[in-house]
């Protein structure tokens, strides 16, 4: 007798509107393109966040003096550079923001090797 009792509820369980079920899968593929995104969204943010810091750094450097006419082209890259990572945080969520970002990086990046160039090499 409790076997049967299994079986039926079993098929009463199976039973199910295709609505739901629908409904159901959809609610899942939402929320699992949500949790693929996020990480990119966050890596992104974080990348957005380097050339902001150099370009800090590079305005600080600046205003205490510590420029000499050597390392400034280099150290105003930096700043641009970090002007194209505050500006990412405005577009982010737009088609073309990735540019921004990759704007950012590179020219942070060109400031970077150019800074430590004329330090090191150029000795200035």
């Amino acid at each position: 007798m409790n076997g049967a009792w299994r079986v039926g509820n079993l098929l009463r369980r199976r039973r199910t509107r295709r609505a739901d079920t629908e409904q159901a899968v959809e609610e899942y593929l939402e929320a699992a393109l949500a949790l693929h995104n996020s990480p990119y969204r966050n890596l992104r943010q974080a990348a957005a966040n380097v050339p902001i810091f150099f370009a800090f750094v590079s305005a600080w450097m600046i205003l205490l003096g510590d420029v000499t006419p050597m390392t400034l082209p280099p150290l105003a890259v930096m700043i641009i550079g970090g002007v194209l990572g505050i500006a990412y945080y405005f577009v982010q969520n737009r088609p073309g923001g990735w540019r921004l970002l990759v704007g950012a990086l590179v020219s942070t990046a060109m400031g970077l090797t150019a800074f430590v160039v004329a330090r090191k090499v150029f000795g200035q």
